[in-house]
């Protein structure tokens, strides 16, 4: 399955680099900035902020975002099939769904799925 999931990744013509800079300050509450806090807690204050960050740059921190070139979607755009193919059984459109499959793509490939082209 991981071999699927690179596929998929590289596929899409993702590079890795990094983001460009970092977002401004988010709105209280916003609902992705709330579940990317929360999911990536763990993972220390550094990646919170990039994912924060990442966030920004691909929805501009709104959970109901659809790539009209893409099946990528949600808070951090991710794409359907590799959500599918990394076990999500949500919708991307849903901030806390998109957080924690990001999550499952964070543990296993780092920060290149969201890399920069």
């Amino acid at each position: 399955m991981k071999a699927l999931v690179v596929a998929a990744i590289i596929a899409a013509g993702i590079s890795t680099a990094t983001p460009a800079a970092a977002a401004p300050r988010p709105p209280a509450g916003n609902p992705c900035v709330v579940a990317i806090r929360a999911v990536f807690k763990p993972y220390g204050a550094a990646v919170v902020n990039r994912f924060v960050a990442i966030s920004y740059r691909e929805s501009r921190w709104t959970q109901t975002v659809k790539n009209p070139r893409s099946s990528a979607a949600g808070c951090l755009q991710v794409l359907a099939g590799v959500a599918r193919n990394v076990g999500a059984r949500c919708s991307q459109l849903d901030a806390w769904c998109s957080a924690t499959t990001s999550r499952t793509l964070y543990r296993r490939f780092g920060f290149r799925p969201w890399a920069v082209r």
